[in-house]
C-alpha cells in the first residue's frame, strides 16, 4: 500500500482498532519496522493514543515529548531516531487529560503537516474507533486509516460500525488487518499446502 506506484499512495496513515485490546499498536509498530527496512525513506511512528499511549514500550526508552505539546517547526527534532535505522518515533509522554481538545486545535493540524513534511511515512497509533473520536478526526487529517481487528475477538458488527463512522466522517478506509491469528495445523502441514 505504501510502496505502490503513483500519487495516490499513502503517506501518512492512521492505524486503530475497532475495540480496545486488538493490538493496534503492536501492529503499528510493526508496520514501522517492515516499512523502514523495505524504503530508504524515513519512517515515523507517531504514539497519538492519548488517552493510553504505549507505543514507546516496543522501542525501550521512556515517553519523550508528544505530539500534543510539539510545535510544527520542531516535529524533527521532537522524534527520536531509533538507532541508525530510517525509523523514528514520537512518544507521548504521559496521557492526555483532554485529549479530544488536545486534537481539535488548529496546531494540531499545524503538527501534522509538520510530520508530512519532515518524513516521507508517518504512521499514527490512535485509540479504538468505537471507544474515542480520535481516530476519525487523525483520519480527517491523514491519507487514510487501518483497521486493526483481532481473531476470534472483535465482534462483527463492532468492525462494521467502526468502519461506517470513519466513511461516515468522509475517512479514507484503506483496509484491516487480521491481528493475532492462530493456525491449528502444525507449521509443516501450511508448508505442503
Amino acid at each position: 500500500m505504501f510502496l505502490a506506484p503513483g500519487a495516490s499512495a499513502p503517506r501518512v496513515v492512521v492505524v486503530c482498532a475497532a475495540e480496545p485490546g486488538d493490538g493496534c499498536t503492536w501492529v503499528c509498530a510493526s508496520l514501522g519496522k517492515t516499512l523502514a527496512s523495505l524504503t530508504k525513506g524515513s519512517v515515523c511512528l507517531v504514539d497519538a493514543n492519548l488517552r493510553s499511549p504505549f507505543l514507546y514500550r516496543h522501542f525501550g526508552g521512556e515517553g519523550l515529548r508528544g505530539l500534543t505539546v510539539v510545535d510544527r517547526g520542531t516535529v524533527r527534532s521532537s522524534a527520536r531516531q531509533l538507532g541508525s535505522s530510517n525509523l523514528w518515533l514520537m512518544s507521548c509522554a504521559e496521557p492526555a487529560s483532554d485529549a479530544l481538545a488536545a486534537l481539535t486545535s488548529d496546531a494540531h493540524r499545524e503538527r501534522i503537516a509538520g510530520l508530512r513534511a519532515a518524513f516521507q511515512y508517518v504512521l499514527i497509533d490512535s485509540g479504538p474507533v468505537n471507544a474515542c473520536a480520535e481516530p476519525v478526526m487523525l483520519g480527517q487529517l491523514a491519507d487514510g486509516v487501518v483497521l486493526v481487528v483481532k481473531s476470534n475477538s472483535t465482534k462483527r458488527e463492532s468492525v462494521w460500525s467502526a468502519k461506517e463512522s470513519l466513511e461516515a466522517a468522509g475517512v479514507r478506509f484503506l483496509g484491516a488487518v487480521l491481528n493475532a491469528r492462530a493456525f491449528p495445523l502444525p507449521e509443516a502441514l501450511y508448508r505442503r499446502l
